[in-house]
């Protein structure tokens, strides 16, 4: 019986070692599914958090969950077709919230230090009072402020190293199937190694 093959001296291996993420631990191609399914999961759950305690009624919110839900459905139809142009756009979009993340951070950083801010915030801002009451906490504590304040600027730096490896590892995923693309030669055929001869009798 003969096998096409494709015309590669070196045959082709996947996943290709060269799209490999930390040190070999895994595939960015990996990667880019877990981020995916983590972040349709994401959507998923607060589209339904959403409906329970808003119904329709915050359309801004609602708008956003409708946004996210196209983002998350493109992406994970990119990365498990590998699709390089449905990743596109979501490369495109995470990264500019990405900058922004960061610039807020620093934003965040420098001004409530260098200013009465996150006092006068706390003064001012009623449902954010009556929701420290609610958990029996001192709005008008400096300490439990500080705790308060620095652990949301910790979860926004938690929320941008994650953002900026995911985009980076959908990023590398993205030139993984553009090379997959150009490897893949008329005759290939999966899972079979290739070899110098465009024909092999077995």
């Amino acid at each position: 019986m003969t096998v096409s093959r494709s015309y590669s001296p070196n045959g082709i291996i996947r996943p290709n070692p060269d799209y490999d993420l930390c040190c070999g631990l895994f595939h960015s191609t990996s990667a880019a599914k877990f981020f995916s399914i983590a972040f349709f999961a994401s959507c998923l759950l607060i589209s339904g958090v959403n409906f329970m305690w808003f119904g329709a009624d915050k359309g801004w919110i609602s708008l956003f969950c409708l946004f996210f839900t196209i983002y998350s459905s493109i992406l994970v139809y990119g990365v498990f077709l590998e699709k390089p142009l449905c990743l596109l756009p979501c490369l495109v979009i995470q990264g500019i919230f990405t900058v922004f993340n960061f610039l807020f951070i620093i934003f965040l950083s420098l001004y409530g230090a260098f200013s009465d801010v996150i006092k006068e915030h706390h003064a001012a801002n009623e449902p954010l009072r009556d929701l420290y009451k609610m958990h029996s906490l001192d709005p008008d504590n400096d300490k439990t402020q500080t705790i308060v304040s620095s652990a949301f600027l910790f979860s926004l730096i938690a929320i941008f190293f994650i953002s900026t490896f995911s985009w980076y590892a959908i990023f590398r995923a993205m030139q993984c199937y553009k090379e997959n693309q150009r490897t893949y030669l008329p005759g290939y055929q999966p899972d079979i190694v290739a070899t110098n001869n465009s024909d092999y009798d077995i």
